[in-house]
């Protein structure tokens, strides 16, 4: 799970996904559309190197972050 929140003026960012790499490329592990002022992000886990914000539509304004918490929360018993 992920938590966003973003800086200034929430609502700067009007589609994005969370991506991790998986040794060969960039893969989706969630989709969304406004962050706000705060947006909890819940996906099944997923294993990679790094993760990334591809912030895919946004206002006129430069999306941007001011904080950023990854969680691991395992599901199924994990």
């Amino acid at each position: 799970d992920v938590v966003l929140k973003e800086a200034t003026e929430p609502n700067r960012v009007k589609g994005f996904q969370i991506e991790y790499w998986d040794g060969d490329r960039w893969q989706a592990a969630f989709s969304g559309t406004a962050i706000g002022e705060s947006r909890d992000c819940h996906f099944n886990p997923v294993s990679g190197s790094k993760m990334r914000i591809h912030f895919v539509n946004s206002t006129e304004n430069a999306p941007s972050l001011w904080q950023m918490k990854i969680f691991n929360r395992g599901r199924s018993g994990e």
